[in-house]
């Protein structure tokens, strides 16, 4: 059975990529934003996303969008985090070479301990492991695409 998480009442994480341009990327954040504008609908950073916006390379107006969502804010990890993150890791690493993933899935922990009920991403490979990631009862949080979240929205009303 598939979770069911209303978007109303948990936090809704983004992944930096989506504040660049493009289809499907900064335009369906703000699409969403406008037509749940009285409701109580919520975009967040993860810290993590936020310290890798903050990279000097990284062109000012993805800083600019950046800086009109709320964001978490780092913690020190205790031991039981830590495994929980390597396992996390392990699911999204899969069969590819080792060393590569570990930001992404510190995305999706940071998201989960605080109340994330979604990750937007147009990352390919979060999105084919998102059945897995879900259904692997480490983390409650659901990885979807912006355009499939929109479609979840309509299921929902701010008081469901």
């Amino acid at each position: 059975m598939a979770k069911v998480i209303n978007p109303f009442i948990f936090n809704n994480f983004i992944d930096g990529m989506l504040l660049n341009d493009g289809e499907d990327k900064f335009s369906l954040i703000e699409e969403i934003k406008e037509r749940f504008k009285s409701s109580d609908i919520d975009f967040m950073l993860p810290y993590s996303v936020k310290a890798e916006i903050e990279h000097p390379n990284t062109p000012s107006y993805i800083r600019d969008r950046a800086a009109n969502f709320l964001y978490t804010v780092p913690v020190n990890l205790v031991g039981h985090e830590r495994e929980f993150l390597a396992k996390i890791t392990k699911i999204i690493q899969g069969n590819a070479k080792s060393g590569r993933h570990e930001r992404d899935a510190y995305h999706l922990f940071e998201c989960d301990k605080y109340g994330g009920g979604y990750f937007l991403t147009q990352d390919s490979r979060l999105l084919r492991k998102a059945d897995e990631i879900g259904g692997s009862g480490l983390i409650e949080l659901l990885v979807i695409s912006p355009r499939d979240f929109l479609a979840k929205l309509e299921q929902f009303s701010p008081c469901n």
